[in-house]
């Protein structure tokens, strides 16, 4: 299974493509608004207030489609800024506890060829001696 990080901008990516189908969504609501519009003008009576009425709680439905889809993206956004300043504070936290322990170094990086298979606590656990 695959690991994202918040480097991954996995949430950014996909509160942007929630963006462009809220785009999407809204652009065919205009566009079948105007057809219903030139079709409303063929019915008189009942048949015209019942396709009114239609028409209307179909806006009703595609506008609440449209506001969830604007709160999903939103939440998507305030997520990924929460992780992307955890992640932070937990670094800050993180390099102040290991300049308490006397300079201990971060592990290498997921790309070195050479990397190692301990537990920051391991590694913290060794360093006090333990």
């Amino acid at each position: 299974m695959a690991v994202l990080s918040v480097q991954d901008d996995a949430l950014l990516k996909g509160a942007d493509a929630t963006f462009r189908a809220r785009l999407a969504l809204e652009q065919e609501i205009r566009m079948l608004c105007e057809d219903t519009e030139s079709l409303t003008t063929h019915y008189y009576g009942a048949a015209a207030d019942e396709l009114d009425a239609l028409v209307a709680e179909w806006e009703m439905d595609a506008n609440g489609l449209n506001s969830t889809l604007q709160t999903f993206e939103a939440n998507l956004r305030t997520f990924q800024s929460s992780l992307t300043q955890g992640e932070h504070d937990n670094s800050a936290a993180f390099a102040a506890v290991a300049a308490r322990l006397g300079g201990y170094s971060s592990p290498a990086s997921p790309s070195s060829e050479h990397q190692s298979t301990e537990t920051v606590a391991e590694r913290i656990a060794k360093r006090l001696g333990g």
